[in-house]
C-alpha cells in the first residue's frame, strides 16, 4: 500500500533478486512476456544491487546552468 512506501519499498524489503525470480515464475506459470522482467532488474539481481533507489547526481544550480550551455550549443 502507498501508505507504507509503495512498489519500490516492497522490493527494497524482500530483495531484487526475490521480485525477479517471482517474475519469472509468473511468466512460466501463465505463458505471458508481460512477467518477463526487465534488463535493469536482471543486472540489479546479478550485482546484488539491494536498492532500488536511483543513484543520481542532485540537481544544483551549476547543473542548470550546464544544461542551458549545451542547450544552447545544439
Amino acid at each position: 500500500p502507498p501508505f507504507r512506501g509503495g512498489l519500490l519499498r516492497y522490493a527494497d524489503s524482500v530483495g531484487v533478486k526475490h521480485i525477479v525470480s517471482d517474475l519469472k515464475n509468473f511468466q512460466d506459470r501463465f505463458d505471458q512476456h508481460r512477467f518477463e522482467p526487465s534488463q535493469l532488474l536482471l543486472s540489479m539481481a546479478e550485482t546484488n544491487d539491494s536498492s532500488t533507489r536511483r543513484k543520481a547526481t542532485p540537481f544544483t544550480q551549476e547543473t542548470r546552468a550546464t544544461q542551458r550551455k549545451e542547450a544552447g550549443a545544439l
